[in-house]
Order: C-alpha cells, then sequence, then structure tokens
C-alpha cells in the first residue's frame, strides 16, 4: 500500500541518499554504475525504479562503508519508500501491458543466469586446484550464482507486483499465466560484506572492461568474462517502467 503524501520523489531522493553514502567505497553499485552508466544515472534521476535487490545493496553497501551495518528501521524506511514508488508506478497508465512484458523477460533472463551459473560451476570442477585459473574461475561462478539470486528475486518482484494490480487491470482470467508467472525461487541478493572471503586478487568477470568492486562484489548481472548484460527492454538489472512515468 502506498503511504499517504509519498511520491516517487521521496524514494529518488533517498537512493540518491544512499549512493552518495558509499563515498570512496561504491562496493557492487560503482562496479554497475561503470559498466551501465546510463541506467545508473536513470535510477538516481527518478527516471527508472530500481528493483529491490538493487537497494537492498547499496542499502547495506552505505553501511558497510561507515563500518556498520543498516539498523532495521533503516531497512523498513527503505522497503516502504520502494513500496510506495511502486504503488505510484504500478498506478500509472500502461504499467500492466509493460509488467507483463518484463516479467516474460524476467523469466528468460532468470532461465538464462541458472543456465550460465551451471556452467560456471563445471568449470570450477573441472579446473586444476590452487592454481591461477581456479581462482579466477571460482569468482566468476561466485558472480553467477548471485546474479542468478538476483534474477529470481527480480522475477519474483514483478509477479507480485502484477498480482497487485486492480482486478480490472489483471490479466484475462483470475491469476496471471504467462511464461513468467511462477516464480521458482525468492532468494536475497548477497551484500558488499556478504562476499568478503573471495580469493584475494581474484579478477572478476568482464576482465578490465569493467570497474571491479573495493570489496569483492555483492553479485551482478556480468556472468560471463567479457559479455555485457543484456540491454534489451526488461532487462533483469532495470527497473520496471509503465508507457508513461508517473507525476512526482
Amino acid at each position: 500500500m502506498c503511504n499517504a503524501g509519498v511520491t516517487t520523489t521521496d524514494f529518488s531522493g533517498y537512493f540518491r541518499s544512499l549512493v552518495a553514502a558509499l563515498g570512496g567505497q561504491p562496493g557492487w553499485y560503482g562496479a554497475f554504475a561503470a559498466r551501465r552508466p546510463g541506467v545508473a544515472r536513470a535510477y538516481e534521476a527518478g527516471a527508472e525504479l530500481p528493483p529491490w535487490d538493487v537497494v537492498h545493496t547499496v542499502l547495506h553497501d552505505a553501511a558497510a562503508a561507515q563500518g556498520g551495518v543498516p539498523a532495521p528501521a533503516e531497512i523498513a524506511r527503505a522497503r516502504s519508500l520502494h513500496q510506495a514508488a511502486i504503488a505510484i508506478w504500478d498506478a500509472a497508465p500502461g504499467a500492466e501491458p509493460a509488467l507483463r512484458a518484463r516479467l516474460d523477460a524476467a523469466a528468460r533472463e532468470e532461465d538464462a543466469a541458472a543456465r550460465r551459473e551451471h556452467q560456471a560451476a563445471a568449470r570450477v570442477l573441472s579446473a586444476t586446484p590452487a592454481t591461477e585459473s581456479a581462482a579466477r574461475l571460482a569468482t566468476l561462478h561466485a558472480w553467477t550464482r548471485d546474479d542468478h539470486r538476483r534474477a529470481a528475486s527480480r522475477r519474483a518482484e514483478l509477479h507480485t507486483r502484477l498480482l497487485s494490480l486492480p482486478t480490472t487491470n489483471r490479466p484475462a482470467g483470475s491469476s496471471w499465466s504467462g511464461p513468467g508467472a511462477e516464480p521458482r525461487s525468492r532468494m536475497e541478493p548477497a551484500s558488499g560484506r556478504d562476499m568478503a572471503a573471495w580469493p584475494a586478487g581474484a579478477p572478476g568477470p568482464g576482465g578490465g572492461e569493467g570497474a571491479q568492486p573495493a570489496r569483492g562484489p555483492a553479485g551482478g548481472s556480468w556472468a560471463e568474462s567479457g559479455r555485457e548484460p543484456a540491454k534489451s527492454v526488461g532487462s533483469a538489472d532495470e527497473g520496471v517502467r509503465p508507457a508513461r512515468g508517473p507525476a512526482g
């Protein structure tokens, strides 16, 4: 439910404050922004609504930059502002077909992420232990595992949003039965602190193309070395945007 008086500007301002609090330790979001600057700018400007996993990671990394963890009350505040912004976005004209299209895309992304994680795990098992290659593959596997978690989380979020629309705006029938209808998981993405035990010096996916997080990635969408995340409409690392954005 949308909090009375809350606008999308409230959330975007809050999100910008979290990004600013990262300071010189930008963590996963810093790497993401370096690789996808247009999407990051859209999140910070309020032109796109970041999925919850992005907000969750930035919140934890901002607290870690100050040497701590976010207080439960701060997590609740972030969740409340994000949910209020979702309610406004999803009340805008064109929200329902946009959500359906993004849910279908999220289902495809989750399937692709699962395949990449499986392939990365197989490569780790076939690597010679205690070698530079093994360390690199272990890091790659960690990225693909968290990428899969994020894809599952985003699919579940979109599914919930679609089912939360007024009945008159839902697809024909009592429930949505498209390709993305049943999320298989609600796994929470890791934070930068969770990933801190990765092998020292192990390169992240993408080699020299993208910036590497200061404390090891908190997960991301760069699942294969040298590959750019999908940039099609509905990509798993983009927020859901109705045909016309909400006022305010």
